[in-house]
């Protein structure tokens, strides 16, 4: 592609790619001035929804203008190839700037907190000009906002953003934007709106305060449980510089309730303005607090509980040493293997399986009378049901991202599973009847059926496919499936 020149769009060089598409900068022969141009994937474009959805992207942004929203030019198709022309931006992702940006020519250096803090406010008053013309984002993170030379913010991307009362271009119960941003209701997989950008916009936020992100984990479902069950340390824990106001904005944007959040992205931009003049003329560069060097005597008192503590260290060391060796007990300690109990309830707990990252374990239990799947962190928690409603739920099964469960449901056939007791040299329980596939997020959410008459789902390695067991010939015998279902 580089090199080559799509009506009078000269292409330069790659800039980025990602889920939706490929951009270039380019050279706009007719307008002598340089464009970011943002290609569709063909094997996307040539799909109608997918096309919708693109061209929805143009025509809700096309209709921005603000000074911290990227400009988008046109969108255009030339045979098989379909883009759109926005404002090139010669810059860094708040990412990367988080990181350390160009102060001065030859030299780079981090962003102090009062940077932040203005970049912050301009991508609220970006996201507000948004949601007053009805159009919501819903993928707010540090990689869609770029930061100028001269520290003007601009929004990217409003590629999954929707006008309100458009059509839905999204699946039912489907997730959209990175993980580490979703709004509760986004993992949930339940309808969005401005909100769930206000919750996102608390994350960025949150990240330019605290250098960290508020819910991080080594694997997705780990993160799903955080952004729905736990609040995140205050940012001032995180960096001392930080003021306890910012800690109540920053704490009201990422309520789990959207009732409880800001209301709207106005109030958070009065707020952060009415900080920022609040502490002009009275700020304390608490990071250049003076450091005291430490008298001689001081010092040397140190010294002396520096040795002492490491003399009780080698006498503790020593006792255990000598209580391993001679301790009677010690055979039958390291013969015993532990294992500890994690249910207790009364009824029937079946089918566990791990999350992939070992931190929460799904199973089936009848403690509601009918068979219901839950999921149980184990460092302790509320217990988490997976799907509310009276239908016998089981078998569950955790996708190899942690990101969804598939499980049986009987909620299409009477509400209760059909059991029966195989025949044979092996006897077990199958069952029968009444069995459909479902897949929901997993932590909760709306579930969607992937395929009907199935039991005994299991993911591939991949997380691509799905094999279960089915009588649908008239015999049981084993079928695969695309996770995603069948198009």
């Amino acid at each position: 592609m580089i090199g080559k020149t799509i009506l009078h769009y000269e292409i330069l060089e790659e800039l980025g790619r990602g889920g939706m598409g490929v951009v270039y900068k380019a050279h706009d022969t007719r307008l002598k001035r340089d464009v970011a141009v943002k290609f569709l994937p063909r094997n996307i474009s040539s799909r109608d929804a997918e096309r919708e959805r693109f061209f929805q992207e143009a025509q809700s942004a096309s209709s921005l203008n603000h000074p911290n929203i990227c400009v988008i030019h046109s969108i255009d198709q030339v045979d098989d190839e379909t883009f759109i022309v926005m404002e090139y931006i010669a810059g860094q992702t708040l990412r990367d700037w988080m990181g350390s940006h160009r102060a001065e020519e030859g030299s780079q250096r981090k962003p102090g907190l009062s940077e932040r803090i203005a970049v912050g406010l301009q991508v609220a008053e970006g996201l507000e000009a948004a949601h007053e013309k009805g159009i919501v984002h819903r993928d707010v993170k540090a990689e869609n906002i770029m930061v100028t030379r001269d520290g003007r913010a601009k929004v990217m991307d409003f590629g999954l953003a929707k006008l309100r009362g458009e059509s839905k271009l999204t699946q039912t119960g489907s997730t959209v934007g990175t993980m580490a941003y979703m709004s509760p209701e986004q993992v949930e997989g339940i309808a969005t709106d401005h909100r769930s950008d206000i919750f996102s916009f608390g994350v960025v936020m949150y990240e330019l305060l605290a250098g960290k992100l508020p819910f991080s984990a080594e694997h997705q479902a780990a993160v799903m449980y955080e952004i729905l069950n736990v609040d995140p340390p205050l940012p001032s824990a995180v960096n001392r510089h930080v003021d306890p106001e910012l800690d109540r904005i920053v704490e009201k944007c990422l309520e789990k309730e959207r009732g409880e959040r800001y209301q709207s992205m106005r109030e958070v931009a009065v707020d952060l303005k009415r900080y920022r003049r609040d502490s002009e003329g009275k700020k304390i560069d608490r990071s250049a607090a003076a450091v005291k060097p430490v008298s001689a005597g001081r010092r040397k008192n140190s010294q002396g509980m520096f040795r002492g503590s490491i003399l009780a260290l080698l006498l503790i060391v020593v006792a255990l040493l000598v209580y391993l060796v001679v301790d009677p007990f010690k055979d039958t300690l390291v013969q015993n293997k532990i294992i500890t109990k994690i249910t207790s309830a009364p009824g029937l707990e079946s089918n566990p399986t791990w999350s992939p990252d070992g931190q929460f374990i799904a199973y089936e239990t009848d403690d509601h009378g009918n068979l219901d799947v839950v999921v149980q962190p184990l460092s302790g928690g509320e217990l988490i049901r997976l799907v509310s409603d009276e239908a016998d739920d089981a078998q569950p099964t955790w996708s190899p991202d942690g990101s969804q469960i598939a499980f049986v449901s009987a909620r299409d056939h009477g509400g209760h599973l059909s059991i029966s007791l195989g025949i044979g040299p092996i006897q077990d329980f199958n069952i029968t009847k009444g069995a459909d596939i479902f897949i929901v997020p997993a932590f909760g959410g709306t579930p969607i059926k992937l395929v009907e008459n199935g039991a005994y789902p299991s993911w591939s390695p991949d997380g691509k496919e799905i094999v279960f067991q089915s009588d649908r010939d008239g015999d049981y015998n084993l079928w695969i499936i695309p996770a995603a279902g069948i198009l």
